[in-house]
């Protein structure tokens, strides 16, 4: 199976695998619908073996593909505001690095309360990226 050939679920989708923009967008800023669409597409059309037997299991192993390809995708967002945040510091841009965290902070937030990430694990993310901007701003004065 060539990956730059794949179409995706929908007889009407224009999205490719390769790193071509997809309706006016970049691969990667497709919607998380999509990704879940095209991940269980591929689980369809290419047979991976799974043992579910039962309807509740067939059912269980569709809604884990689901989650899974929509946490990845909340957890790659996560990882480019955290890599800007980190520039911003670096770059000693403290007042855009400001807007960034609490942009950041916010997301995190809303990834403990979805459970993507544990609660504690998003209070002690958003406290150390708070710590290092506050240590940017006193080594700044």
């Amino acid at each position: 199976h060539d990956r730059s050939t794949f179409r995706g679920p929908s007889a009407g989708s224009s999205a490719q695998i390769s790193g071509q923009m997809v309706d006016g967008r970049h691969p990667g800023q497709l919607t998380v619908r999509w990704r879940i669409d095209r991940c269980v597409w591929k689980f369809q059309n290419y047979g991976v073996k799974t043992v579910a037997n039962t309807a509740s299991a067939k059912k269980r192993n569709r809604q884990n593909v689901q989650r899974r390809t929509r946490n990845r995708a909340r957890k790659a967002v996560l990882k480019t505001q955290t890599r800007k945040l980190n520039d911003e510091i670096r770059s000693d841009d403290l007042a855009s690095a400001e807007t960034s965290l609490s942009q950041l902070q916010k997301t995190l937030g809303k990834m403990g309360a979805n459970h993507t990430l544990h609660k504690n694990t998003a209070a002690r993310r958003k406290s150390r990226l708070a710590r290092t901007l506050n240590r940017a701003k006193a080594s700044a004065k």
